[in-house]
């Protein structure tokens, strides 16, 4: 080896050993959290101490693999911005529903040939065409898969019930204590599915051909036969009608269900005693065993690796470490050869249980029309379950949302004409702002004032980058129709669809007007309760001699030190029908409880509530501070004179109190008509949408309709223009005071 004649010489070979290590290391990204995230880590050290071995005995370096792990409600929107731009990982881990959309967009790298064969025949049934695309091609490799079993407390159930008429029977007795005898999700497709394939229904009607539309049969008439079924079992007692994922736990521990449907992740949510619950397959109805949508999670090649061998090699020795994954996460194994004898003797009885869900259900169609229908179908489930309405008329409503959903987006427009206006209002404006600058003369005050001005630009860039460069792009956006992972110029076509209610009508609660009203009329009782209460507070706090002054501030503050986001979980499991706190105490009073989220109006007054307490301590401290810059002399003869208390509060404090209020009471407004945390952590839009928020749906058309991102920064920028006006009226009105303010005194 010749020696190194200079620094630069040595620098290139430490940057050459760095790209090497760079580049025979194998990125993986995931989700998973707790003992699952643990188990996946070992195995990841088992796949790293296999893959050094292998590269010893070829004399190669070695691969190793380096995990990260995302939020789960982060992880496909970081894939689908970082793979195309060549940032993202090797290898990721995530659920197969997306598989068509992520294929589409060129986000996968298909697995080679020969490497496909092989695992095909080595993974059980069915897991290998869950990752498969209409062309045939592998996309991932098989790492587990997800079904629902049915987990029961032993005390109240010894023996695996064998079919639903064993749990009707269990329901009397469970009515008698309070109880159920089966709980599951009932606002959800996925958890209903059991009941939909237990009757025959499909998703889709029948293999469309290429490039058609999709023949959706959830409404059809097995469907239907399905919804109802399970409110039959509502009227009957055997299922609670309002229950979500959140408070399943809790009424399984209380003893209050017998038996619940869920997925392996329930074992950890729940906090009893191993010997007190066991799982079974799910039961039979009417000599037919229940299924259930089946989820495969894949280990996907990105598009973005730089070394799609050794990804491969790295995601087959990770595959190869399943043991540790089965027994410390809980994850069901995909090899055929993990459920032979002696292996499948060592499996837990958790994962055991998943195979059978695997045998009795059906994996999870992996078309991108798959993601259309869990609202429409969860939405119907709510109005008839939660809410007790007729089927009939909910079933109409949904097929009209799905038609809404499944709608092809606008037709592209020509951009030359709007680039042209553009162009013409950009030469306007720049012409304006030259005749503007001429008249002030703006060039002699820059040079005067060079100094303040150029230190001010650091702000100013800040401002133009955070503020306006992403203001600008909604603008942009809002132009544009999110098609096939790209973008669609369809000009005002967003903006007629919102105001031209040509998807809903005004009255519905999906549309923008219905939506609107709320949110004017959620702002206007929230800001006047900020208020009112603050300034009462205020007035309280400020009074001299209060005893424990400063502690009940400090106390009364507290409220808006806490974020929001915790306020608001609090809040909703006050608020929970089955296990809150305020439903307690209406029963402690002899009355009914309250299913807060079933009717617009008790919806509406929780997310208020919820917000009134976040939103008065803002007030208070305003007015509080306003309140000490009173003169005491005036009070002093205010007093003197004999005006009562209310009218030294007219005369004497409101004067001080008023210019105060103005600007807290438009920041409050703004972030008020913007408060997403409370809408979407309370009610979640419950019922049926008619809660939700300008803010809120905006996000669901973005984040949850099929990344409609368009149609989300029309919203936006129309927020956007509401907030301006009204924030230039109530601007427009301090300045008109203001100017009046004088006259009125000297008067």
């Amino acid at each position: 080896m010749p020696p190194l004649r200079s620094p630069y010489g040595a620098a290139g070979v430490v940057n050459g050993a760095l790209l090497a290590a760079v580049l025979a290391s194998v990125t993986l990204w995931h989700s998973y959290q707790g003992a699952e995230r643990a188990a996946l880590e070992a195995s990841i050290a088992q796949a790293n101490a296999q893959l050094a071995r292998e590269a010893q005995a070829r004399g190669e370096a070695p691969v190793r693999i380096e995990s990260l792990a995302i939020p789960f409600d982060a992880l496909h929107r970081k894939l689908e911005t970082a793979i195309p731009r060549g940032h993202g990982p090797d290898l990721f881990l995530a659920a197969h529903d997306r598989l068509g959309d992520w294929a589409r967009l060129g986000l996968l790298r298909p697995l080679p040939e020969a490497v496909a064969a092989r695992w095909r025949s080595r993974v059980l049934p069915g897991l290998a065409e869950a990752l498969t695309d209409g062309r045939g091609r592998l996309l991932a490799f098989p790492f587990t898969f997800k079904g629902l079993v049915l987990y029961r407390n032993r005390q109240l159930v010894r023996d695996a019930p064998p079919d639903m008429a064993a749990l009707e029977a269990l329901a009397p007795a469970m009515r008698a204590r309070g109880g159920w005898a089966l709980g599951y999700d009932t606002g959800s497709f996925f958890f209903h599915a059991p009941f939909f394939l237990a009757h025959g229904a499909r998703v889709f009607a029948e293999p469309p051909e290429r490039g058609d539309p999709p023949p959706f049969a959830v409404f059809d008439r097995r469907a239907r036969a399905s919804y109802a079924y399970v409110i039959g079992l509502a009227e009957r007692g055997v299922i609670p009608r309002e229950v979500s994922s959140a408070t399943l736990a809790r009424l399984f521990e209380a003893g209050r269900l017998a038996t619940v449907i869920s997925g392996p992740w329930f074992a950890g949510q729940i906090d009893l005693p191993a010997d007190r619950w066991a799982v079974s397959a799910l039961p039979r109805l009417r000599g037919r065993r229940l299924g259930s949508f089946v989820t495969v999670e894949g280990l996907f090649v990105a598009a973005s690796s730089r070394d799609v061998p050794a990804a491969v090699r790295a995601a087959q020795a990770l595959l190869d470490a399943w043991r540790v994954r089965a027994r410390r996460g809980l994850q069901p194994p995909v090899l055929r050869s993990a459920w032979r004898a002696p292996e499948r003797a060592a499996l837990p009885p958790l994962v055991a249980a998943q195979e059978r869900a695997l045998a009795h259900g059906r994996v999870t169609p992996n078309r991108p029309e798959m993601a259309l229908v869990w609202e429409p179908v969860g939405r119907l489930l709510k109005e008839t379950l939660w809410r007790g309405e007729p089927l009939e008329p909910a079933l109409a409503r949904a097929r009209t949302a799905l038609a809404i959903a499944s709608r092809p987006p606008p037709p592209a427009r020509d951009p030359a004409p709007w680039l042209v206006v553009a162009g013409v209002l950009l030469l306007g404006a720049c012409g304006w702002a030259l005749v503007r600058a001429r008249r002030l003369h703006l060039v002699d005050r820059v040079r005067r004032e060079r100094f303040p001005l150029l230190m001010s630009l650091p702000a100013a860039v800040a401002v133009a980058l955070l503020v306006g460069v992403p203001l600008l792009t909604g603008v942009v956006l809002s132009l544009f129709a999110h098609v096939d992972g790209g973008f669609r110029f369809v000009g005002w076509a967003n903006f007629v669809d919102l105001l031209g209610s040509r998807s809903y009508g005004p009255s519905d609660p999906l549309s923008f007007w219905f939506t609107l009203g709320v949110t004017v009329l959620w702002t206007a009782v929230n800001v006047a309760l900020h208020v009112t209460i603050g300034l009462v507070l205020a007035l309280a706090l400020a009074r001299t001699g209060l005893r424990f002054g400063r502690l009940w501030r400090v106390l009364l503050i507290l409220p808006w030190a806490v974020p929001n986001y915790i306020t608001a979980l609090v809040w909703r499991g006050l608020f929970d029908t089955q296990l809150g706190a305020i439903n307690a105490l209406l029963g402690l009073a002899g009355l009914e409880p309250v299913a807060w989220f079933q009717r617009f109006w008790t919806a509406f007054g929780a997310n208020v509530v919820t917000n009134t307490w976040l939103g008065f301590p803002f007030m208070m401290v305003v007015a509080l501070g306003a309140l000490q810059s009173v003169p005491r002399e005036l009070e002093e003869v205010a007093r003197l004179a004999g005006a009562n208390r209310w009218q030294r509060f007219r005369h004497v404090e409101w004067p001080f109190v008023r210019p105060a209020l103005v600007p807290a009471v438009l920041l409050g407004s703004v972030w008020t008509f913007n408060m997403f945390n409370v809408i979407y952590l309370v009610s979640g839009g419950e019922p049926g949408g008619a809660t939700e928020i300008l803010i809120s749906e905006a996000y669901k058309w973005a984040f949850e309709r099929r990344m409609r991102y368009g149609y989300a920064a029309a919203y936006a920028v129309l927020i956007f223009a509401i907030l301006l006006l009204y924030g230039r009226f109530v601007l427009g009105g301090r300045e008109r005071d203001a100017a009046v303010g004088p006259r009125e005194v000297r008067a």
